[in-house]
């Protein structure tokens, strides 16, 4: 796995500009390494909080751009968005059944 963006995960715009800096930067690289016959899969994948809250938001839309699908196509990439829960805690405390004993866990957002 390697890093192709470190924008931040309430946007795809950001990130969707960085994949393709370094799509362009490392073009031939990729398609090297798209041609070893061991390499059965190439994604670049999306990072992005949920936005879905049901009070505010009720559905979720991303857009990639035609530019990074050409580029990401033309190399045989495929493009995936994995999305999180903004926060992961607060989702924790607000599914946690009350008991007898009280439990601590703390989740925090990967990274």
């Amino acid at each position: 796995m390697v890093d192709v963006s470190r924008g931040p995960w309430n946007t795809l715009a950001g990130q969707a500009a960085d994949a393709i800096a370094f799509l362009k930067k490392h073009r031939r690289t990729l398609h090297h390494l798209r041609s070893i016959p061991e390499v059965e899969d190439i994604r670049l994948d999306f990072r992005l909080d949920l936005r879905i809250d049901r009070e505010k938001v009720f559905a979720q839309f991303d857009y990639f751009p035609p530019e990074l699908v050409s580029l990401a196509g033309a190399l045989g990439f495929g493009l995936e968005i994995s999305t999180y829960p903004r926060d992961l805690e607060q989702l924790a405390r607000r599914r946690r059944k009350p008991s007898g004993r009280k439990r601590r866990a703390t989740l925090r957002k990967p990274r």
